[in-house]
């Protein structure tokens, strides 16, 4: 638990230097259009299906569309009263010491050529670039999710062993306890059988002292 406490204010920390979206540009068909872009400290894979888990639930599934996945009739915000179709680039940069990716966002109206569109045209980048601040939040909790769930599994494995060695040293004591009265028995039972021999050499002695010279 302690743990998780204090992971908790560095993904906040994370957050701040890196989850502020910018006005970019993506490659498209061999095309450069206009992108709302982000740098997020996750890998392609968390982020792929955090974004699936989020807009699945905005009713949106997501297609490969030339590399990009898809998100056809998307509302970007809550409240907007059109959609959008949302395409998103996701590129990793991992290193040794860190993972790191960026989410490139670019909109068009649904169903729109995107590739044919006017050369800088601007579609609702505010609102792209609103709409990938606000899933920052979101990779943060679900990521505090997966750590949480990951120590509580740890935590399981932990008490799991706890009880394996409980259990055996309960045994071993009772083992032990076992022995140690096995070993009082034998005790007893040598003095008495090196008694009985004792008795049993004097007997002897005395036989051999009616012997005749």
């Amino acid at each position: 638990m302690k743990k998780i406490l204090f992971l908790s204010p560095i993904l906040l920390a994370v957050s701040f230097l890196f989850g502020q979206s910018t006005e970019g540009l993506v490659t498209y068909q061999k095309k450069q259009q206009p992108a709302a872009v982000i740098s997020l400290p996750y890998s392609v894979e968390l982020i792929n299906m955090v974004m699936g888990d989020y807009l699945s639930k905005k009713g949106s599934k997501a297609s490969d569309i030339k590399g990009f996945k898809t998100y056809r009739n998307t509302r970007l915000m809550d409240n907007d009263s059109v959609s959008a179709d949302l395409y998103f680039k996701i590129d990793g940069a991992n290193t040794k010491d860190k993972v790191q990716s960026t989410v490139s966002l670019m909109v068009g109206v649904p169903n729109e050529d995107v590739a044919n569109r006017n050369p800088g045209a601007q579609f609702n980048m505010e609102q792209a670039k609103t709409f990938l601040n606000n899933l920052v939040p979101v990779m943060d909790s679900y990521k505090l999710e997966i750590l949480i769930r990951d120590q509580n599994d740890l935590v399981i494995r932990e008490e799991k062993k706890s009880k394996s060695l409980t259990d055996d040293g309960l045994d071993l004591s009772k083992k032990k306890f076992d022995l140690d009265r096995k070993l009082e028995g034998n005790k007893q039972d040598l003095e008495k059988q090196n008694a009985e021999v004792e008795k049993q050499k004097q007997a002897l002695a005395l036989l051999i002292q009616q012997r005749k010279s």
